[in-house]
């Protein structure tokens, strides 16, 4: 009976990993990190398109730039980037 009921306590103690507070803690916190990855993820790609954006409208502007400089004055302007 000794043997039955320290069996019985060690299955108890090994069974107290699927508490349900604990695992629901757990999912709870699991949610929260995706969201938070999902949201990183987004602002890295918005970020991305803003950056091939920009580094796209450079030049554009370098050469509007020297389009209007050159038109104004009697130099030829060169802009290097």
């Amino acid at each position: 009976m000794k043997q039955f009921l320290n069996l019985m306590s060690l299955l108890n103690n090994e069974l107290t990993v699927f508490n349900n507070k604990q695992l629901e803690s757990k999912e709870s916190d699991l949610a929260k990190r995706h969201n938070f990855k999902l949201d990183a993820e987004s602002k890295i790609k918005s970020l991305d398109e803003e950056f091939k954006f920009t580094t796209e409208l450079i030049p554009k502007l370098v050469n509007d730039i020297e389009s209007i400089l050159n038109k104004i004055s009697a130099v030829q302007y060169r802009i290097k980037v």
